[in-house]
């Protein structure tokens, strides 16, 4: 398996009405209370690189110019995007895992910050701790 290349979001976690969190296609997710105030994220690209980063980009907003870009430390990528969200990625074990950065305890004992990527053909699922967040495919 391989997981380097990009990956365009297919299905976004959110939650129903009874709380309960599911999967649901980019343009119902978008509807959520919860994905309603970031639109970009219908059109975000996940995108695992050789050096073993994962990178989230999205298309640079209507009205943000390349120096605000700049300003704020961001990459520009080609195709007009830019590089919201940087993390590590790893493949240990057979397992692509990433990096959240997340710094949680359970009675005094430090969990594992990596969480898990399922990659099954051009489709992978990207998880927060236990929960699917992303499904993603292969572009």
């Amino acid at each position: 398996m391989n997981i380097i290349g990009q990956w365009k979001i297919k299905k976004l976690g959110t939650f129903d009405e009874d709380l309960k969190f599911e999967l649901l296609p980019v343009e119902e997710a978008m509807k959520k209370e919860m994905w309603a105030d970031n639109p970009s994220m219908a059109e975000a690209i996940y995108e695992f690189t050789p050096e073993g980063k994962m990178e989230l980009n999205i298309p640079i907003p209507e009205g943000v110019t390349k120096e605000e870009i700049e300003e704020e430390g961001l990459e520009i990528k080609e195709g007009n995007r830019v590089v919201v969200e940087s993390k590590d990625w790893k493949e240990e074990n057979g397992e692509f895992l990433y990096d959240s950065e997340e710094h949680n305890e359970v009675c005094g004992e430090l969990l594992s910050s990596w969480y898990k990527i399922e990659v099954n053909g051009n489709i992978a699922t990207i998880y927060s701790g236990e929960t699917a967040m992303y499904e993603v495919e292969r572009i």
